[in-house]
């Protein structure tokens, strides 16, 4: 929920440091994870913090305002205009502090949970994998080149039929 980032005091030039990543400055379409920001980017942030003499509430909430604000300077750089509302979904949405933050930095849109829409935040990943399925076995491309920066549209993935099993044999 934030507690540990909430306890914690931003660090401007670590935030400053941080918001120099080069993947920030990359143009959509774009998409990142562990990859990136993974383990190994964590443990060397944490080190070169604590050799600040930073403490850990402090690296948290830095962090946690780095994810704030690297969201709403996307927002700001790659969104055709202003929007009312943004919906919030993934573990971020419970994050408290997270929350509090991103709306901070964006002081604009009413953020909303995705729970709001009738759709439970922690359900997004496991619907949009089931939209996936049913694109291709639909027989219909399930990507995005606009988003994704696929060369074309394509139907991801095939469905195989399996061999039916005994009832009760699994």
């Amino acid at each position: 929920d934030g507690r540990l980032a909430a306890r914690g005091r931003v660090r401007e030039m670590l935030l400053a440091e941080l918001m120099r990543h080069p993947y920030l400055r990359r143009r959509p379409p774009k998409s990142t994870g562990r990859e990136v920001f993974g383990r190994p980017f964590a443990e060397n942030l944490y080190r070169r913090a604590r050799g600040r003499g930073l403490d850990p509430a402090d690296i948290v909430a830095t962090v946690t305002a780095f994810t704030a604000r690297s969201i709403a300077e996307a927002y700001r750089r790659f969104l055709p205009g202003p929007v009312d509302e943004l919906f919030l979904g993934g573990g971020g949405a419970k994050n408290r502090t997270l929350v509090a933050m991103l709306g901070g930095e964006l002081a604009g849109p009413v953020l909303r949970p995705m729970d709001d829409l009738g759709l439970p935040a922690q359900a997004k990943e496991a619907v949009a994998f089931a939209v996936l399925a049913a694109e291709t076995y639909l027989g219909r491309p399930g990507n995005l080149p606009a988003a994704t920066g696929a060369d074309r549209p394509v139907i991801l993935g095939a469905v195989w039929p399996g061999r039916a099993q005994p009832q009760g044999r699994r």
